[in-house]
């Protein structure tokens, strides 16, 4: 085995000979063990022809393992009291498993030979393109859905980023057995997988499990698509789709620096200030304020080589052009002046307690180890997240904020009742801030 490295109390990575990534981190005296495993196994690996299998895969892996007398991993994590699920995303495809402490040796090789030893038949294939083109349609009829992908196509125009991790009617109704199995062989190897196992664990309990039942699994001789570009905003980064129902869904999207930068607390007490709770500067000002919506919320994608904040809102087509101004008045005025120090500590303190808050909860520290490992090689604690926005300065915020918030780093995706008139004018508004 590889040399183990010890980052901090409670915090260890340790390897296998095939390349798997295991980050430990012990939390005394709690009563739930969460693993978070991330494959490098998003839509920034599939073929355009191909659009969707990521998340066809992951449908796959809960299905049962091609071992016939291997029980069911979903029944014996469950009758333990654990939950499992997955989720697929533009990077990568993600794994849980939750289990009450007592039981996680037992439950663990259950979920590892779910991971390994999947079982695809073209009868189970074709019963799960059913399944998945329903699940399709669902998210076709949630316009807040098709808002966040016009999102994505506004940031990223032809890139696989932008493409809807589903697929499309056609591609998965095309996915035959060879596919799925050549994409499962190519991305699911242990040299391109992370884990972190985050509990009251102890690395040297849990450590052996994992050898025993993947240290010989060998990296995988296949290529995998490789897309590591990191695409610039997209030239047009306006994207609507005209609809007749009255409320219009709208996303606007910021491109932040990535999980790495040195920046990154000044970005996440940004997303704080701008849509962090009640008294965020988006939710005072277009709802407390004006009643322009109902509907307004702030977050953060993570990717590769960046990090997305998103607002999203539902508005009536009414107060549309309305909200946009205000947003970039919002945003222009953050990157314009230096705020009080009275907001700056309110916000700041507010980011902190929010963080010291998930300090409780096993599964986002894991969520946090895993995605942080996978994505920019190094495991970011809540401790170190917390550290950053202790030492942040108001100087230092403010540069940040003259970076980023500018109007050639916006771009915004809309679906409802927009006509041209009014599409046009915010389409001015965005290009040209005031």
């Amino acid at each position: 085995m590889r040399n183990n490295e010890n980052i901090m109390d409670g915090l260890q990575i340790k390897y296998l000979n095939n390349g798997l990534r295991l980050v430990f981190y012990r939390l005394p005296y709690r009563q739930t063990v969460s693993i978070n495993v991330r494959v490098d196994a998003g839509t920034r690996r599939e073929a355009q022809q191909s659009g969707g299998i990521a998340h066809f895969v992951e449908h796959l892996l809960f299905a049962g393992t091609a071992r016939p007398e291997s029980p069911s991993a979903i029944q014996m994590v469950e009758a333990l009291g654990g939950d499992l699920f997955g989720a697929t995303h533009t990077e990568y495809t993600s794994y849980w498993l939750n289990v009450p402490r007592k039981y996680y040796i037992q439950a663990l090789p259950y979920f590892l030979e779910m991971l390994r030893h999947p079982t695809f038949t073209k009868e189970r294939i074709e019963q799960e393109k059913s399944v998945i083109l329903s699940e399709l349609a669902e998210k076709q009829e949630e316009p807040w859905s098709q808002a966040q992908l016009l999102l994505d196509q506004a940031l990223w125009g032809n890139h696989p980023l932008a493409r809807s991790t589903l697929g499309r009617e056609e591609t998965i109704g095309a996915f035959t057995l060879q596919q799925i199995q050549d994409f499962f062989t190519s991305c699911y190897a242990p040299e391109r997988m992370t884990i972190a196992v985050v509990g009251d664990i102890d690395p040297a309990e849990a450590f052996p499990v994992f050898a025993l039942h993947w240290s010989d699994w060998s990296p995988s001789s296949e290529p995998i698509l490789s897309v590591d570009t990191q695409p610039e905003l997209s030239e047009q980064p306006f994207v609507r789709l005209r609809g007749n129902e009255g409320t219009i869904h709208c996303y606007l999207g910021l491109k932040l620096p990535p999980l790495h930068s040195s920046d990154h607390s000044a970005c996440h007490l940004l997303s704080t200030i701008l849509g962090g709770g009640m008294s965020s500067r988006l939710y005072s000002e277009l709802r407390d304020n004006a009643g322009l919506c109902y509907s307004i919320e702030c977050g953060v994608d993570d990717l590769r080589h960046a990090r997305i904040l998103y607002i999203y809102f539902a508005a009536h087509p009414e107060n549309f052009e309305h909200i946009v101004e205000r947003i970039i008045h919002i945003c222009s005025s953050l990157s314009a002046e230096c705020l009080s120090r009275d907001e700056f500590e309110r916000n700041r303190q507010f980011a902190i307690g929010k963080l010291l808050m998930e300090m409780d909860d096993v599964r986002f520290h894991a969520r946090t180890l895993a995605l942080s490992t996978f994505l920019a090689n190094s495991p970011v604690t809540l401790d170190e997240q917390i550290q950053g926005l202790e030492s942040l300065d108001a100087r230092g915020f403010q540069r940040v904020m003259q970076q980023v918030l500018v109007p050639g780093n916006l771009a915004i995706g809309a679906i409802g009742a927009i006509d041209d008139a009014l599409w046009e004018r915010c389409q001015t508004l965005l290009r040209s801030w005031r």
